[in-house]
C-alpha cells in the first residue's frame, strides 16, 4: 500500500483537497457528484491500494453523509419510482446464488454491480437542478480532455502496445475510448446548440483532441455506437451548426492524416476491414447462444458467466477459454434468464419514455439525451459495460436531466399508466 501512495506521490498532494471536500459535503453533497465527475476518466491514474481509486473514496464518502442526511431527516430520498426496477434486479441477483456454479463470482459481481446502482441513485438525486447537471457535465469533460492530452503524448511517444491510445501504459483502450466518448458527444451537442460548453476554445479544441483518441484507441465498438448516436444531434440543426461540425470533422480527418497515417493505414483501417469477426465476439455469442438455451429463465448464476463459457466453449469447440460476453443484454439473459433481461429493459425503456416526453421548448436538451441513450445502448451490444462507472454516470445524468425537464410528478403518474 505505502509503496503505491510512493510511487503515485501526486497523489498525496490531492488529499488535502479531499479532505477539504469531505468537510464540505455535509452542506453541499452533491459536491461529491462533482469531485467523481473529475475523477472519474482519470481512475487508472488515481489508485491509492489494489483496485482502490480515489473516485471509490470520494463515492464511499459521499454515500455515508448522504445516508446520514436521509436518516437523521435533514434530506428527502428523492427518485423516480421506476427505479425499483433496478433494485429488483439486484435483489434477483442475489437469489441467484441459490444456483450459482461459483458463489464468490456471484458476491464480487453483485458488490459493484449494487455500489454503482447506489451512485446511479446518489447523481439523479443530488443534481437536481440544471445548474448542477451544467457544472457536473462541464467537470467531465474537462477531465476527459486532460486524459486525452495524456493519450496523445503517450501515442506519439511509440511507447504503447499495439499504438492503441490510451492514457497510462496497460489500459484497456475499449474502455477508455467509450469513457470520454460520452464527452465527445456532449461537446457536439454544445457546437450545436450553445449550452453545457460555452468557451469556444474549449468547444473546438476538446471536440478534435477526443475525436483524434477515440480514433487512434481503435475500438470498432466506441465507432459503431458513436455513429449511431450522432444521427439525433444532426436532425434538426440549423445549417450553420452542421457547417461547423463539418469544418470540426474535416480538421479532425486533415490532422490523423498528417500525424498519425502510418496507424491509421496499418492499424484503424485493418481493424475495421476485420469487422466479420467481431474481434471474436461472434465466437464467443454462439457459445453463449447454447448457455442461454440449457438456462433460458434463471441463467446461470449472476458474474458466473466466464466460468460457465469455459465449460461450454470445451463442450462445443474442444477448448477451455474464460471470456466475457461482451455483451450487456448477452450477459444478463445468460446470467440472470430472461427474467432479470426483461427487468433491466424495462427499467431502460421508463428512460426513454421520459425522454420522449420532455417537452418540445427544451432548447435541443432531448437531441443530447437520445444521444447519450443511444451510445449506452448500442455501446452496450459490443461489451459488457454494465460493471463500468462511465455507463452509469451517463445514464444518471440522462435521468437527472428528465427530471428537471420534465416535473417528477409527471414521471411518477406516467409510469403508474
Amino acid at each position: 500500500m505505502f509503496i503505491n501512495l510512493i510511487n503515485n506521490s501526486w497523489i498525496l498532494l490531492l488529499l488535502p483537497i479531499i479532505v477539504i471536500l469531505f468537510i464540505k459535503l455535509h452542506k453541499k453533497l452533491y459536491f461529491g457528484i462533482y469531485a467523481g465527475a473529475i475523477l472519474l476518466p482519470l481512475e487508472d491514474l488515481t489508485t491509492l491500494f489494489t483496485d482502490f481509486t480515489l473516485i471509490k473514496l470520494v463515492i464511499i464518502a459521499t454515500f455515508i453523509i448522504w445516508c446520514i442526511q436521509i436518516f437523521t431527516h435533514k434530506r428527502k430520498l428523492n427518485f423516480p419510482s421506476y427505479f425499483y426496477l433496478i433494485i429488483l434486479l439486484c435483489l434477483l441477483a442475489g437469489l441467484s446464488l441459490f444456483w450459482s456454479n461459483n458463489a464468490s463470482s456471484t458476491v464480487t459481481s453483485l458488490l459493484t454491480f449494487t455500489q454503482l446502482t447506489i451512485w446511479l441513485v446518489m447523481i439523479t438525486d443530488l443534481l437536481d437542478s440544471r445548474k448542477k447537471i451544467v457544472v457536473a457535465t462541464q467537470l467531465y469533460i474537462l477531465s476527459s480532455i486532460i486524459v486525452s492530452i495524456f493519450a496523445i503524448v503517450l501515442i506519439n511517444s511509440g511507447n504503447l502496445e499495439f499504438n492503441r491510445a490510451a492514457f497510462i501504459q496497460g489500459q484497456n483502450p475499449n474502455g477508455f475510448s467509450r469513457s470520454v466518448g460520452l464527452a465527445f458527444l456532449v461537446l457536439i451537442y454544445s457546437i450545436n446548440s450553445g449550452h453545457f460548453i460555452r468557451n469556444s476554445f474549449i468547444k473546438y479544441f476538446g471536440t478534435i483532441l477526443i475525436g483524434l483518441v477515440i480514433v487512434l484507441a481503435q475500438s470498432r465498438g466506441t465507432y459503431i455506437a458513436l455513429l449511431f448516436a450522432l444521427i439525433p444531434l444532426f436532425i434538426g440543426v440549423k445549417f450553420k451548426h452542421k457547417r461547423k461540425n463539418i469544418v470540426v470533422f474535416f480538421i479532425l480527418s486533415i490532422f490523423l492524416f498528417l500525424n498519425f497515417q502510418d496507424i491509421i493505414v496499418e492499424n484503424v483501417l485493418v481493424r475495421i476491414r476485420d469487422y466479420e469477426s467481431l474481434g471474436g465476439r461472434k465466437v464467443i455469442w454462439e457459445v453463449a447462444y447454447n448457455m442461454i438455451k440449457d438456462n433460458f429463465w434463471l441463467g446461470v448464476g449472476f458474474g458466473n458467466f466466464p466460468d460457465i463459457f469455459g465449460v461450454y466453449s470445451f463442450q462445443l469447440r474442444g477448448w477451455v477459454a474464460n471470456s466475457s460476453s461482451h455483451n450487456v443484454y448477452i450477459s444478463l439473459l445468460s446470467e440472470l434468464g430472461i427474467i432479470g433481461l426483461t427487468v433491466f429493459i424495462l427499467f431502460q425503456s421508463k428512460i426513454l419514455k421520459n425522454i420522449i416526453r420532455l417537452p418540445n421548448n427544451s432548447n435541443y436538451s432531448e437531441k443530447l439525451l437520445y444521444a447519450l441513450f443511444i451510445y449506452l445502448i448500442i455501446g452496450g451490444m459490443t461489451n459488457s459495460i454494465h460493471f463500468e462507472k462511465f455507463y452509469w454516470f451517463g445514464f444518471g445524468i440522462i435521468i437527472a436531466m428528465t427530471r428537471v425537464l420534465v416535473p417528477m410528478d409527471v414521471q411518477n403518474e406516467g409510469d403508474d399508466h
